[in-house]
C-alpha cells in the first residue's frame, strides 16, 4: 500500500516539475515576443516625434514633407 502511495506522490512531483519547466520556457517565449513588440512601438513613437505635425501658411505639413517642400 505505502508503495503505491509513493509511486502516486513521485509521479505527481515529476508531472508538477514538467509543467513547471513548460510554463517557464512559454513565459520566456511570452516574453521575447513582448520584448519585441515594445522595441518596435518605441521606434514608431521615435519617428512619430521626428514627424512633428505643424501649420504652414494655413495648411497642416509634416515635418518632412514641409522639408521636401522648401528643397524643391
Amino acid at each position: 500500500m505505502t508503495k503505491i502511495l509513493i509511486f502516486f506522490l513521485v509521479a505527481i512531483l515529476i508531472i508538477l516539475i514538467i509543467i513547471g519547466i513548460a510554463v517557464k520556457s512559454f513565459r520566456t517565449y511570452l516574453d521575447k515576443i513582448f520584448q519585441n513588440f515594445e522595441i518596435q512601438s518605441k521606434k514608431s513613437k521615435e519617428q512619430t516625434k521626428n514627424k512633428v505635425i505643424y501649420e504652414k501658411n494655413g495648411i497642416v505639413v509634416m515635418k518632412g514633407e514641409a522639408d521636401k517642400q522648401k528643397n524643391e
